[in-house]
């Protein structure tokens, strides 16, 4: 399986009964049993509702189990101006950073980022890396992310991993945030953030 080869939910839900599919979903496992639950019970009705998308791996040689899957969304990073014991959070020079254009707005510290979340991403624990390997899975999440930057714009992708998975996401230029900062997903506290820019801009020559 090759990071070209993602089927997007949405494509799914236009070809196949529901029940069908959601047959489908169900087969899939994984070591981390929320994000198992997450493709499970809420997939769909993200999907439905443009919560989220969602893109799969499907095993045509293994009677169309699912290989791995990711999903990404539309997300707000939140850094806020000052910390609870009133210190700095960030320079406004590191704000302008990730702002792309400045670090305040009429005089005021900007606090919040757009950026795009891979929500969820995970292989099938029946399947070797050789396999479906994580970095094939991550290439594919961030070409989806790329490709919706290009069009709509956008600076930023964001991940929210165990400590375990920091190597990882280091090795694939995702970078550790060294303040505290909060998104609109559902994150539980001992995930840690981890924000990568997308470089996204063409010159096109006419």
């Amino acid at each position: 399986m090759s990071p070209e080869s993602a089927v997007s939910l949405s494509s799914l839900l236009c070809a196949f009964d529901e029940c069908e599919l959601q047959d489908l979903l169900s087969t899939f496992s994984c070591r981390d049993e929320s994000i198992a639950n997450f493709l499970k019970r809420q997939a769909i009705e993200f999907e439905k509702a443009s919560k989220s998308r969602t893109y799969l791996f499907i095993d045509d040689q293994s009677d169309k189990e699912i290989a791995g899957f990711f999903s990404v969304a539309i997300s707000n990073l939140y850094i806020p101006e000052v910390t609870t014991d009133g210190l700095p959070v960030s320079s406004i020079n590191n704000r302008k950073k990730l702002d792309g254009y400045r670090g305040k707005r009429n005089g005021t510290v900007q606090t919040n980022f757009p950026v795009y979340l891979i929500g969820q991403i995970a292989r099938n624990s029946k399947y070797p890396p050789a396999n479906l390997s994580g970095k094939a899975l991550l290439d594919s999440a961030t070409g989806v992310i790329q490709d919706a930057a290009q069009l709509v714009g956008g600076r930023l992708m964001l991940v929210e991993c165990t400590k375990a998975l920091v190597p990882f996401y280091e090795c694939h230029g995702f970078k550790r945030q060294n303040f505290h900062v909060d998104t609109d997903s559902f994150r539980e506290e001992n995930l840690i953030q981890m924000i990568k820019p997308i470089n996204n801009y063409v010159c096109s020559v006419r």
